[in-house]
């Protein structure tokens, strides 16, 4: 398959994406999709479209956006599972062991 290609269009006055024609190759061949970027409004200082519209051959998807949230999650959400942090530190230490043991050679 050929990798994607992507045209995008953007607004003369305002410098904002306001289209985007992206063509996905796929196993049954070629899948044109076209986003349409409308109602820009600023949340929290950021410029954020609250009217998106995707045509694709099937027919057409609309995303309409209320409200946007910024730093909203806890970070706690990152964290390893506990059997997981536990290799992760083991292979840390490990790797710790080479370094220091390359150090001395040096």
């Amino acid at each position: 398959m050929a990798a994607r290609t992507v045209q995008e269009f953007y607004s003369l006055d305002s410098g904002l994406l306001v289209g985007k024609r992206t063509v996905f190759p796929s196993p049954m061949g070629d899948v044109p999709v076209t986003t349409i970027f409308r109602g820009y409004k600023a949340f929290e200082g950021l410029m954020v479209p609250t009217d998106t519209r995707q045509l694709i051959p099937s027919g057409e998807v609309k995303i309409s956006v209320d409200s946007v949230e910024f730093d909203t999650v806890k970070p706690q959400i990152f964290d390893l599972p506990k059997d997981i942090a536990k290799l992760a530190e083991r292979r840390d230490a490990k790797q710790a062991k080479k370094d220091a043991a390359k150090k001395k050679t040096e």
